[in-house]
C-alpha cells in the first residue's frame, strides 16, 4: 500500500499530478496486466489523503527487506543483482507495456535511479524523521555521487565496507545520471542494463583470482 499527499510539487520540484490527473492514471494502471508488474487492486481517495492498494506480495517487497525492522542486511552482491533485475525488467515492460508512451522512458529511469539509490545508502528517498536538508535523498546526496572519493562516505553502513569501491563508484555514477534533473541527460535503460552487468562481470572474476 503507498499513501500520496496532496501537493502540487515534490521536494525535487517535480509537479504531482493534479486531482484529474491522478485519478486517469489510476484508471491506466488499474488495466495493466503483465508478469513483471505488481498488480494494483483499488485505491481510496479521502479528502487529501490518496492511498494506492497493490497485490500481497508472500516475500514481501523491496521496501520490506531494505527497511524493515528486523530484516537482514543485504549484501553488495544481493543489492546489484537487485538493481541488474530490476533495470532488465523495466526495460522489458518499457518495450512492451508502454508502447504509447503514456508513461514516459526518461520518468522510468529516473524513478530507477531512486531505488538505485536507496540499494546503495540504505536509506528512504523521503524521511521527515530526518534533519533539515537531508529529508529528500535526493537532493541530499545526488552532488556527492559524481565524487568518487565521497561515494564511501554515502553507502549503507550495515556493509561495513564489504563492497568493491570501483563499483560502488560505478553504481554511484549511474544513479546520478538516471537522477538528472532534465530528462535528454539520462542514459536509456539498455545503457543501464550493460553498465550493471559489468559490475556483475567483475565480480566473477574477482572470485575467479581469488580461487
Amino acid at each position: 500500500m503507498k499513501k500520496f499527499s496532496n501537493v502540487k510539487q515534490n521536494c525535487a520540484g517535480h509537479r504531482w499530478f493534479t486531482s484529474k490527473e491522478w485519478l486517469t492514471e489510476i484508471i491506466f494502471l488499474g488495466q495493466l496486466r503483465h508478469p513483471h508488474l505488481v498488480k494494483l487492486i483499488g485505491y481510496c481517495w479521502e479528502d487529501d489523503n490518496r492511498l494506492l492498494v497493490y497485490e500481497f506480495l508472500p516475500r514481501g517487497s523491496l521496501e520490506n527487506q531494505l527497511f524493515g525492522k528486523f530484516s537482514i542486511t543485504l549484501s553488495w552482491s544481493t543489492r546489484m543483482k537487485i538493481a541488474l533485475g530490476a533495470a532488465k525488467e523495466m526495460e522489458k515492460v518499457i518495450t512492451e507495456t508502454f508502447i504509447d508512451r503514456h508513461l514516459t522512458t526518461m520518468s522510468d529511469v529516473y524513478s530507477f535511479g531512486v531505488v538505485l539509490l536507496e540499494l546503495l545508502t540504505g536509506k528512504r528517498s523521503l524521511d521527515k524523521s530526518r534533519g533539515e536538508g537531508e529529508q529528500n535523498l535526493v537532493e541530499w546526496l545526488r552532488p556527492s555521487l559524481r565524487d568518487p572519493k565521497r561515494v564511501a562516505r554515502l553507502m549503507d553502513p550495515r556493509l561495513e565496507d564489504q563492497y568493491p569501491i570501483k563499483g560502488a563508484q560505478t553504481a554511484a555514477l549511474v544513479a546520478y545520471k538516471c537522477l538528472s534533473h532534465y530528462p535528454k541527460p539520462r542514459p536509456t535503460m539498455d545503457d543501464v542494463v550493460k553498465i550493471l552487468e559489468t559490475l556483475q562481470e567483475e565480480k566473477q572474476i574477482t572470485l575467479t583470482l581469488q580461487s
